[in-house]
């Protein structure tokens, strides 16, 4: 099994066309500059590790498995990268202090910076869910992960819309246990979010609910992100290297997955710099990538999987070809403005079932006291 999460973070780049780039998210499509300003990339030994969201000047939400081996102080091979859709660029972050939940098995955690992230178009903080999503809910996935499950992260942010599903459709369909502490979305078989993509943000309605040409595709299937399109993205990095997304919440504070919305039908976008190969076994997007996703209800999640799901997970899906995948994790799932979910975890990349986020209105208690 993979491990993911919906979180974010970058740097700023103005007037910057990716025509001839590669994409990322699988079955995802390429976020434009700025369309993402919450996400972030947690950089680990100089390479995208995790998707992270920005939900602070100082704070980002990620996933707990990104941080699960970078936990104690001093942080000197992580870094968190803000404001920028390319992967390894970007406003460079020092990591101050980390806090993982408790029970781990939430998968969520953050991590406040050394200094505060200047906010403007590029990277801003995304608002968090205050209430559960209504299944079938559309949210959007952002990430830097792997474009297919064989292949390289996506170099650009990508993106990608998917539809929140009920856990117990979530848990059907992994066969794993879903609490509700999760939250799942689908798009379609193909498309989702994979490696990379982990503790990046799941956004719907505009907040953060849990905290992806001719070119191969990032955040498996997604689409390009514009430079200032997720500002809220940050990306955290441990020894110069990217290892997952966040997403900025506060001058001093950005939210990650701990390694997410509970309305089947909503959508939601997924943004990320994960593997954009169905293996999330090459390298990393290169810019940052977007996808949309729609809530399904965890029923239909865990029947899709056969895992048992939570409260605590939120799933959404796309389809087949479409998905988060490795180095997604940590990243955000939007909805309607706000991040609901953080990129958790998938079995395997774009194959068809939804992907499983931390349901971030399930963990505000956490996430407040952190």
């Amino acid at each position: 099994m993979l491990p993911l999460t919906v979180f974010l973070v970058f740097g700023v780049l103005a007037q910057q066309t990716f025509a001839d780039e590669p994409e990322a998210i699988i079955g995802g499509q390429r976020a434009a500059p700025g369309e993402f300003p919450w996400q972030c990339s947690l950089v680990v030994d100089g390479e995208h590790s995790c998707g992270c969201s920005i939900i602070g000047p100082s704070k980002i939400l990620t996933a707990a498995h990104c941080l699960n081996d970078v936990v104690a102080p001093p942080y000197t091979n992580l870094r968190v990268l803000t404001g920028s859709i390319i992967i390894n660029q970007g406003s460079s972050h020092v990591v101050k202090s980390a806090r993982i939940h408790p029970n781990y098995i939430p998968d969520i955690s953050a991590a406040w910076l050394e200094t505060p992230i200047q906010f403007d178009k590029f990277q801003t903080p995304i608002p968090l869910a205050d209430s559960p999503p209504v299944l079938g809910t559309v949210c959007t996935l952002s990430g830097w992960g792997l474009k297919t499950v064989l292949g390289n992260p996506s170099k650009v942010l990508l993106k990608m819309d998917q539809s929140i599903v009920s856990n117990q459709v979530c848990q059907n369909n992994h066969g794993l246990k879903v609490t509700e502490s999760h939250l799942c979305a689908f798009n379609r078989r193909g498309s989702g979010a994979c490696t990379g993509d982990s503790g990046g943000p799941l956004v719907c309605n505009g907040k953060q609910y849990e905290t992806f040409a001719d070119e191969p595709e990032a955040i498996v299937g997604g689409l390009r992100a514009a430079p200032g399109e997720f500002p809220w993205q940050c990306s955290m990095t441990v020894n110069g290297r990217h290892n997952c997304g966040c997403s900025i919440i506060g001058p001093n504070k950005i939210l990650t997955a701990a390694h997410c919305l509970h309305v089947p039908g909503t959508i939601c976008t997924l943004s990320g710099w994960g593997r954009t190969d169905m293996l999330g076994l090459g390298p990393a997007s290169p810019v940052l990538l977007k996808m949309d996703q729609s809530l399904v209800s965890n029923q239909v999640c865990q029947a899709s999987h056969g895992l048992k799901l939570t409260e605590s997970h939120l799933c959404a899906f796309n389809g087949r070809g479409i998905g988060a995948c490795s180095g997604d994790s940590g990243g955000p799932l939007v909805c309607n403005g706000k991040q609901y979910g953080i990129t958790s975890w998938v079995l395997r990349c774009a194959r068809g079932k939804p992907d499983a986020y931390t349901n971030v209105y399930h963990h505000l208690d956490f996430i407040n006291e952190s």
